[in-house]
């Protein structure tokens, strides 16, 4: 899976942000997490692409195949994207565009 994320910081110098995927299948127990992550290093903010409107782009790509207790045929039900603060700084707004399913 993949979407594009962007920031738009007010502040934003110092920790991480930690993105993780779950859906809640019923035949899984109704949680299965991807054990694959997407970081975002806030002291490296200097090496993200910037957009005309000054938010910081980050392409976030998922591995599906990192899901345990899925198939190919698991009827998923309610994807979670979540976002944990790694002892970071940040205050500021968060989006999400694009988000696609590949193989």
């Amino acid at each position: 899976m993949f979407f594009d994320f962007y920031l738009a910081p007010d502040r934003a110098s110092e920790g991480i942000i930690e993105i993780n995927l779950a859906f809640q299948p019923p035949l899984a127990g109704y949680w299965a997490q991807a054990t694959d992550t997407y970081q975002i290093d806030l002291s490296d903010l200097d090496s993200a692409t910037v957009t005309n409107d000054g938010l910081y782009h980050y392409e976030v790509k998922i591995d599906l195949n990192s899901v345990p207790n899925i198939e190919d045929n698991t009827d998923l039900r309610n994807m979670l994207l979540i976002f944990v603060d790694v002892n970071s700084d940040f205050a500021g707004r968060m989006y999400i565009d694009n988000v696609n399913f590949i193989e």
